[in-house]
């Protein structure tokens, strides 16, 4: 991590409570004006793995004939979720 996002984390951190904040958003993405040119954003939800790239690889994995295409990848990925929230 550089020293620049270093210190960005941490001043995010001990930002106090008392300074005034506008906070802009929804439920999944919130931005919170912190002052005239700074800006934070939060955001929740679910993220899913299609593929990955190495360093020596030309092309991610989903790329590769053995691999599953991204398409099938991402069906596979909503098939599961589907199936875990029959069962729950």
């Amino acid at each position: 991590m550089s020293n620049e996002k270093l210190l960005q984390t941490s001043f995010f951190k001990t930002k106090t409570a008392s300074t005034p904040i506008k906070k802009v958003g929804s439920f999944d993405q919130l931005a919170t004006k912190l002052d005239a040119n700074t800006y934070m954003t939060e955001m929740n939800g679910v993220k899913f793995k299609v593929g990955h790239k190495r360093p020596h690889w030309k092309q991610f994995s989903y790329q590769y004939p053995e691999q599953l295409s991204y398409k099938e990848r991402v069906i596979q990925i909503l098939e599961n979720i589907i199936t875990k929230l029959r069962k729950s």
